[in-house]
């Protein structure tokens, strides 16, 4: 296997795989989203751990947006409106 900037060839030549940063796992080209200004043109995480890092970053977001105590009210079952009607 040759080795070239993080990047490894299968004996065939026909794959290249690359380090994940995130799992640290060997993943071929494919398994990572394009970006046009690194020197393989991938970004340097895999979609499977960008997808999650994603998700993590927007619930918190959510979850740093709600007003103070609103997760208290939601367990009581009145929400940030009041008791509910009905």
């Amino acid at each position: 296997m040759a080795m070239t900037e993080g990047l490894t060839s299968s004996a065939s030549g026909s794959v290249s795989l690359k380090p994940c940063i995130s799992c640290h796992q060997q993943k071929a080209l494919s398994e990572f989203y394009p970006h046009p200004h690194t020197s393989d043109g991938t970004i340097n995480i895999c979609k499977e751990c960008h997808k999650a890092l994603v998700f993590h970053r927007a619930r918190e977001d959510h979850l740093s947006a709600q007003p103070p105590g609103l997760d208290r009210l939601r367990r009581q079952g009145r929400g940030a409106r009041g008791p509910q009607a009905g």
